[in-house]
């Protein structure tokens, strides 16, 4: 996690703006009066930077993937969620509605300090649309955007006018999630529609993008094990999600494992039984592969074998003569 003006603590979180500390703990002290003693404060992770930025940026990602699972902050670079987005820029329910309504408002307050916010994915789009419609003191103009059209991504931004000088205050791009773009788009017009959006928003903000066409770069390349750039990420955090599932898997007796034979062995092995036909069929060409290497090796497993029970004086042979 990246450092602010040198004040790090373990148990609270850091402190990047005095402006935003006041509103954080405003919206904390609402937080806990709602929810009560019980209710995990730790775990809501306060947002990163300034106040006064030239661009803001809003989107929706799970945050419990982070290695700071306490007083943690947004642009926590060892969340998996946002390895995409870093290669890019280098960076209880029954009381749900009262609660999510604080989020937002702070979240809206924060998003009109900037000139210029980007809305991530099309839940932080959804809240930020229905916060415009509820601000009368704000004109929203919607403008097209022309020949940028994808399925999933919003074809418009929105201008931000004063209602009283009608003067612009504030511009909104939406974009989709990195990871959608790459992975779960069918073709390539996401990622260059992300790439377009976010290097736009750089110029806007007068803001360096470390890689400008990242997303188009990386949907375009097969994923090849070893040379995935995504991937590698993953691997080099070793792989905590995947780690969490194991041990959840684990602790519960492997359910699904569970299931998967018990199906298999009243099924009668199916596969195993084509793995078996194909092997005869084919004459068990892994089967004399393994004997061939082992003959050319000069049989090391056989004499180790039997250096081993010629060691412990032919135990097997005694059990037999005494049969």
């Amino acid at each position: 996690m990246d450092k602010h003006n040198g004040i790090h603590w373990v148990d609270a979180w850091d402190s990047h703006d005095p402006a935003i500390d006041l509103l954080w703990d405003e919206l904390v002290a609402e937080v806990s009066d709602i929810m009560g003693q019980s209710f995990p404060i730790k775990h809501m992770v306060k947002p990163s930077g300034p106040m006064k930025v030239i661009c803001h940026i809003l989107w929706h990602y799970p945050t419990s993937n982070a290695k700071k699972t306490d007083y943690g902050h947004v642009m926590d670079r060892s969340n998996l969620s946002l390895l995409v987005q870093v290669t890019k820029i280098g960076v209880p329910q029954t009381h749900w509605p009262k609660v999510r309504k604080l989020f937002l408002d702070f979240n809206y307050h924060l998003l009109l300090q900037a000139p210029v916010s980007l809305v991530v994915g099309k839940h932080a789009g959804k809240a930020l649309s229905e916060l415009l419609t509820k601000d009368p003191p704000h004109i929203v103009e919607t403008v097209s955007r022309k020949g940028l059209a994808s399925k999933n991504s919003r074809h418009e931004f929105l201008i931000i006018r004063s209602s009283v000088t009608r003067h612009i205050q504030h511009l909104v791009f939406f974009t989709t999630h990195g990871a959608y773009a790459l992975y779960g788009a069918s073709n390539m017009s996401s990622a260059i529609i992300s790439d377009v959006i976010w290097n736009g928003v750089g110029v806007l903000s007068g803001l360096e993008i470390e890689n400008t066409s990242w997303f188009t770069w990386r949907r375009s390349r097969s994923k090849m094990a070893g040379t995935d750039p995504y991937d590698a990420a993953i691997a080099v955090a070793g792989y905590p999600s995947l780690q969490k599932a194991w041990v959840a898997q684990a602790a519960a007796g492997y359910p699904n494992l569970q299931k998967a034979w018990a199906a298999n062995a009243a099924a009668g092995h199916l596969n195993l039984q084509k793995a078996w036909a194909a092997q005869a069929a084919a004459g068990y060409p892994n089967l004399q592969k393994a004997w061939a290497a082992n003959a050319a090796a000069g049989h090391p497993n056989l004499k180790k074998a039997q250096a081993a029970s010629t060691a412990a004086g032919y135990p097997g042979l005694k059990k037999s003569l005494a049969v």
